[in-house]
């Protein structure tokens, strides 16, 4: 997998804050050449002026490494952001401060194929 899509469901700005992590994820796994990340969520910052996928500066062994990281933030609920077309495949969710069942999550969109095994 060269690209590693992940959804942040229910996220703040707790955890927008802490975008530099997510550069660790690349170098723990040196094979991942771009990661992006979407965090969804009701008590997230409004954008301003954009509501484009932000590219994120590397260190400089990713940059040289042809690494790269984005960003988008949707100020709304996930079952909003999935009938939108910045809705892309996921690899991984992540489901922060929900407070649903997972009956819900399972019936929410089948296009979305989250395991709970």
């Amino acid at each position: 997998m060269a690209t590693l899509n992940l959804h942040f469901i229910g996220a703040s700005s707790m955890e927008h804050d802490a975008l530099m992590l997510l550069e660790d994820v690349q170098h723990l796994l040196p094979g991942m050449r771009s990661v992006d990340c979407s965090f969804i969520g009701l008590e997230l910052p409004k954008p301003i002026g954009t509501n484009e996928r932000l590219l994120l500066d590397c260190c400089e062994d990713c940059t040289t490494a042809a690494r790269s990281r984005s960003v988008e933030i949707f100020k709304g609920a996930y079952y909003y952001f999935i009938k939108t077309d910045r809705n892309t495949k996921l690899d991984l969710a992540v489901a922060l401060q929900t407070g649903h069942a997972e009956e819900v999550w399972k019936n929410l969109d089948p296009n979305n194929q989250i395991s709970y095994e």
